[in-house]
Protein backbone atom coordinates (compact mmCIF):
# COMPACT_ATOMS: atom_id res chain seq x y z
CA UNK A 1 0.00 0.00 0.00
CA UNK A 2 1.37 3.43 -0.90
CA UNK A 3 2.21 5.93 1.84
CA UNK A 4 -0.34 8.37 0.46
CA UNK A 5 -3.11 5.79 0.80
CA UNK A 6 -2.06 4.97 4.38
CA UNK A 7 -2.10 8.65 5.37
CA UNK A 8 -5.53 9.09 3.79
CA UNK A 9 -6.98 6.19 5.79
CA UNK A 10 -5.46 7.46 9.06
CA UNK A 11 -6.77 10.98 8.43
CA UNK A 12 -10.29 9.71 7.74
CA UNK A 13 -10.13 7.51 10.85
CA UNK A 14 -9.29 10.56 12.99
CA UNK A 15 -12.32 12.41 11.62
CA UNK A 16 -14.44 9.32 12.27
CA UNK A 17 -13.43 9.16 15.95
CA UNK A 18 -14.19 12.87 16.43
CA UNK A 19 -17.62 12.56 14.86
CA UNK A 20 -18.51 9.55 17.00
CA UNK A 21 -17.55 11.42 20.17
CA UNK A 22 -19.87 14.32 19.26
CA UNK A 23 -22.94 12.16 18.63
CA UNK A 24 -25.35 11.33 21.46
CA UNK A 25 -27.73 8.51 22.15
CA UNK A 26 -31.43 9.15 21.93
CA UNK A 27 -34.00 8.11 24.48
CA UNK A 28 -34.17 4.57 23.08
CA UNK A 29 -30.52 3.98 23.93
CA UNK A 30 -28.98 3.76 20.49
CA UNK A 31 -26.48 5.99 18.73
CA UNK A 32 -28.09 7.86 15.84
CA UNK A 33 -24.99 8.95 13.89
CA UNK A 34 -22.63 6.55 12.14
CA UNK A 35 -19.45 7.75 10.45
CA UNK A 36 -17.05 5.08 9.27
CA UNK A 37 -14.05 4.62 6.98
CA UNK A 38 -12.78 1.34 5.56
CA UNK A 39 -9.93 0.02 3.44
CA UNK A 40 -8.85 -3.36 2.10
CA UNK A 41 -8.32 -5.56 -0.95
CA UNK A 42 -10.75 -5.77 -3.84
CA UNK A 43 -11.07 -8.19 -6.76
CA UNK A 44 -12.65 -8.11 -10.22
CA UNK A 45 -15.44 -10.50 -11.16
CA UNK A 46 -16.54 -11.64 -14.60
CA UNK A 47 -15.41 -9.96 -17.82
CA UNK A 48 -14.91 -6.33 -18.78
CA UNK A 49 -16.66 -6.30 -22.16
CA UNK A 50 -13.96 -3.91 -23.43
CA UNK A 51 -12.47 -4.49 -26.89
CA UNK A 52 -9.60 -2.39 -28.27
CA UNK A 53 -9.48 -2.35 -32.07
CA UNK A 54 -5.73 -2.00 -32.59
CA UNK A 55 -5.95 -2.12 -36.36
CA UNK A 56 -8.30 -3.30 -39.10
CA UNK A 57 -7.27 -6.93 -38.53
CA UNK A 58 -6.15 -6.91 -34.89
CA UNK A 59 -8.23 -6.46 -31.74
CA UNK A 60 -7.69 -7.24 -28.08
CA UNK A 61 -10.18 -7.78 -25.26
CA UNK A 62 -8.96 -5.68 -22.34
CA UNK A 63 -9.47 -7.74 -19.17
CA UNK A 64 -11.17 -6.61 -16.00
CA UNK A 65 -8.75 -4.96 -13.58
CA UNK A 66 -6.99 -7.46 -11.34
CA UNK A 67 -6.66 -7.40 -7.54
CA UNK A 68 -6.25 -3.89 -6.20
CA UNK A 69 -6.80 -1.45 -3.33
CA UNK A 70 -10.25 -0.32 -2.22
CA UNK A 71 -11.37 2.21 0.37
CA UNK A 72 -14.56 3.97 1.36
CA UNK A 73 -16.46 6.34 3.62
CA UNK A 74 -19.94 6.00 5.10
CA UNK A 75 -22.02 8.63 6.86
CA UNK A 76 -25.52 7.69 8.07
CA UNK A 77 -28.29 8.86 10.36
CA UNK A 78 -30.35 6.07 11.92
CA UNK A 79 -34.03 7.00 12.08
CA UNK A 80 -34.75 3.93 14.21
CA UNK A 81 -32.53 1.57 16.15
CA UNK A 82 -32.09 -0.70 13.11
CA UNK A 83 -32.55 1.42 9.98
CA UNK A 84 -31.17 4.66 8.61
CA UNK A 85 -30.19 6.63 5.51
CA UNK A 86 -26.94 8.25 4.48
CA UNK A 87 -24.21 8.75 1.91
CA UNK A 88 -21.32 6.53 0.86
CA UNK A 89 -18.16 6.95 -1.20
CA UNK A 90 -16.06 4.14 -2.72
CA UNK A 91 -12.66 4.28 -4.41
CA UNK A 92 -10.79 1.51 -6.22
CA UNK A 93 -7.38 1.49 -7.88
CA UNK A 94 -5.55 -1.34 -9.62
CA UNK A 95 -2.58 -1.97 -11.90
CA UNK A 96 -3.02 -4.87 -14.32
CA UNK A 97 -0.81 -6.84 -16.71
CA UNK A 98 -1.86 -9.84 -18.77
CA UNK A 99 -0.22 -11.94 -21.48
CA UNK A 100 -2.07 -14.24 -23.89
CA UNK A 101 -0.64 -16.69 -26.45
CA UNK A 102 -2.01 -17.75 -29.83
CA UNK A 103 -0.70 -19.29 -33.05
CA UNK A 104 -0.01 -16.81 -35.83
CA UNK A 105 -2.54 -17.04 -38.67
CA UNK A 106 -0.27 -17.69 -41.65
CA UNK A 107 -2.89 -17.01 -44.33
CA UNK A 108 -0.26 -16.67 -47.06
CA UNK A 109 1.43 -19.96 -46.14
CA UNK A 110 4.65 -18.03 -45.90
CA UNK A 111 6.28 -20.05 -43.14
CA UNK A 112 7.36 -23.68 -43.07
CA UNK A 113 7.33 -23.74 -39.27
CA UNK A 114 4.81 -22.69 -36.57
CA UNK A 115 4.90 -19.07 -35.43
CA UNK A 116 3.43 -18.10 -32.06
CA UNK A 117 2.41 -14.65 -30.90
CA UNK A 118 2.31 -13.32 -27.33
CA UNK A 119 0.11 -10.28 -26.67
CA UNK A 120 0.87 -8.36 -23.47
CA UNK A 121 -1.25 -5.49 -22.22
CA UNK A 122 -0.79 -3.42 -19.06
CA UNK A 123 -3.00 -0.63 -17.74
CA UNK A 124 -4.11 1.23 -14.65
CA UNK A 125 -7.74 1.64 -13.58
CA UNK A 126 -9.29 4.01 -11.05
CA UNK A 127 -12.95 4.05 -10.02
CA UNK A 128 -14.83 6.59 -7.88
CA UNK A 129 -18.43 6.06 -6.72
CA UNK A 130 -20.59 8.37 -4.58
CA UNK A 131 -24.28 8.37 -3.74
CA UNK A 132 -27.13 7.76 -1.25
CA UNK A 133 -27.59 4.48 0.58
CA UNK A 134 -29.96 2.71 2.97
CA UNK A 135 -28.32 1.34 6.16
CA UNK A 136 -29.38 -1.44 8.52
CA UNK A 137 -27.92 -2.99 11.69
CA UNK A 138 -28.97 -5.70 14.11
CA UNK A 139 -27.57 -6.08 17.63
CA UNK A 140 -26.75 -9.32 19.45
CA UNK A 141 -28.76 -8.70 22.60
CA UNK A 142 -26.85 -6.49 25.03
CA UNK A 143 -23.43 -7.43 23.65
CA UNK A 144 -21.02 -5.14 21.81
CA UNK A 145 -21.47 -7.04 18.53
CA UNK A 146 -23.78 -6.12 15.67
CA UNK A 147 -24.35 -7.13 12.04
CA UNK A 148 -24.56 -4.27 9.56
CA UNK A 149 -25.49 -3.89 5.89
CA UNK A 150 -26.13 -1.15 3.36
CA UNK A 151 -27.10 -0.77 -0.29
CA UNK A 152 -27.13 2.26 -2.53
CA UNK A 153 -27.26 3.78 -6.00
CA UNK A 154 -24.10 5.70 -6.87
CA UNK A 155 -22.71 7.99 -9.53
CA UNK A 156 -19.60 6.24 -10.87
CA UNK A 157 -16.57 7.76 -12.63
CA UNK A 158 -14.04 5.40 -14.21
CA UNK A 159 -10.62 6.04 -15.76
CA UNK A 160 -8.32 3.73 -17.76
CA UNK A 161 -4.77 5.05 -18.14
CA UNK A 162 -1.20 4.00 -18.99
CA UNK A 163 -2.51 1.47 -21.52
CA UNK A 164 0.44 -0.23 -23.21
CA UNK A 165 0.45 -3.22 -25.51
CA UNK A 166 3.07 -5.34 -27.24
CA UNK A 167 2.79 -8.25 -29.66
CA UNK A 168 5.89 -10.44 -29.97
CA UNK A 169 6.30 -13.35 -32.37
CA UNK A 170 8.23 -16.52 -31.53
CA UNK A 171 9.37 -19.60 -33.45
CA UNK A 172 10.67 -22.99 -32.34
CA UNK A 173 13.79 -22.64 -34.49
CA UNK A 174 17.10 -20.99 -33.83
CA UNK A 175 16.69 -17.38 -35.12
CA UNK A 176 20.10 -17.71 -36.82
CA UNK A 177 18.62 -20.44 -39.04
CA UNK A 178 15.88 -18.18 -40.44
CA UNK A 179 16.31 -16.94 -43.99
CA UNK A 180 15.44 -13.41 -45.08
CA UNK A 181 12.63 -14.77 -47.27
CA UNK A 182 10.69 -16.24 -44.35
CA UNK A 183 11.65 -14.36 -41.22
CA UNK A 184 9.07 -14.24 -38.46
CA UNK A 185 6.58 -11.32 -38.47
CA UNK A 186 7.65 -7.99 -37.02
CA UNK A 187 6.91 -7.30 -33.35
CA UNK A 188 4.38 -4.52 -32.68
CA UNK A 189 4.03 -2.05 -29.83
CA UNK A 190 1.04 0.11 -28.91
CA UNK A 191 0.73 3.10 -26.57
CA UNK A 192 -2.95 3.92 -26.18
CA UNK A 193 -4.42 7.10 -24.71
CA UNK A 194 -6.49 7.43 -21.56
CA UNK A 195 -10.23 6.69 -21.44
CA UNK A 196 -12.77 8.17 -19.03
CA UNK A 197 -16.47 7.58 -18.53
CA UNK A 198 -19.30 7.96 -16.03
CA UNK A 199 -22.53 6.12 -15.31
CA UNK A 200 -24.90 5.04 -12.52
CA UNK A 201 -24.05 1.90 -10.55
CA UNK A 202 -25.12 -0.19 -7.59
CA UNK A 203 -23.17 -0.84 -4.41
CA UNK A 204 -23.78 -3.07 -1.39
CA UNK A 205 -21.97 -4.12 1.77
CA UNK A 206 -22.48 -6.47 4.71
CA UNK A 207 -20.34 -7.29 7.71
CA UNK A 208 -19.91 -7.59 11.45
CA UNK A 209 -18.85 -4.88 13.89
CA UNK A 210 -17.54 -4.78 17.45
CA UNK A 211 -17.88 -1.68 19.64
CA UNK A 212 -14.53 -1.19 21.37
CA UNK A 213 -15.74 1.87 23.24
CA UNK A 214 -18.84 4.12 23.18
CA UNK A 215 -17.26 6.23 20.42
CA UNK A 216 -15.01 3.71 18.62
CA UNK A 217 -15.85 0.49 16.78
CA UNK A 218 -14.05 -1.83 14.37
CA UNK A 219 -15.45 -4.23 11.79
CA UNK A 220 -14.90 -6.55 8.88
CA UNK A 221 -17.16 -6.41 5.84
CA UNK A 222 -17.60 -7.63 2.28
CA UNK A 223 -18.52 -5.08 -0.36
CA UNK A 224 -19.50 -5.01 -4.01
CA UNK A 225 -19.71 -2.44 -6.80
CA UNK A 226 -21.49 -3.12 -10.10
CA UNK A 227 -21.99 -0.89 -13.14
CA UNK A 228 -21.83 -0.90 -16.93
CA UNK A 229 -20.34 1.94 -18.97
CA UNK A 230 -21.75 1.97 -22.47
CA UNK A 231 -19.23 4.56 -23.60
CA UNK A 232 -15.79 5.62 -22.40
CA UNK A 233 -14.23 8.44 -24.40
CA UNK A 234 -10.59 9.08 -25.23
CA UNK A 235 -9.09 12.05 -23.44
CA UNK A 236 -6.86 12.70 -26.47
CA UNK A 237 -7.25 11.68 -30.08
CA UNK A 238 -4.89 8.97 -31.32
CA UNK A 239 -3.33 8.48 -34.75
CA UNK A 240 -5.81 7.07 -37.28
CA UNK A 241 -3.78 3.91 -37.83
CA UNK A 242 -4.78 2.65 -34.37
CA UNK A 243 -8.43 2.66 -35.36
CA UNK A 244 -9.58 2.79 -31.69
CA UNK A 245 -12.91 4.48 -30.97
CA UNK A 246 -14.95 4.96 -27.80
CA UNK A 247 -15.19 1.75 -25.77
CA UNK A 248 -17.57 0.10 -23.28
CA UNK A 249 -16.68 -1.47 -19.96
CA UNK A 250 -18.30 -3.50 -17.20
CA UNK A 251 -17.40 -2.81 -13.57
CA UNK A 252 -17.92 -5.75 -11.24
CA UNK A 253 -15.78 -5.70 -8.11
CA UNK A 254 -15.97 -7.32 -4.68
CA UNK A 255 -13.70 -6.88 -1.70
CA UNK A 256 -12.95 -7.47 1.97
CA UNK A 257 -12.54 -4.33 4.12
CA UNK A 258 -11.40 -3.52 7.62
CA UNK A 259 -13.37 -0.57 8.99
CA UNK A 260 -13.41 1.92 11.87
Amino acid sequence: MKNKQILTVLFCATISFAAHSQSVKNDSGYRKILISVDAGMDFSQGVSGTVLQLSSDNEFALPAASRGFGSGFDGACFLTKNYGIGLKYRFFTSNSKQTTWSEYADVENKYDYPVWGSTTFSFREQTHAFGPAVYARWFFGQSKWNVSANAGVVYLYNKLSDINGKIEYHVDLDPNMLHSSNERPYDQSYVIGDYTGSTVGFTLSAGIRYQLAPTIGIGLSANGLFASLSRMKQKEELPEEYGITDISRKISRTGIDFSF
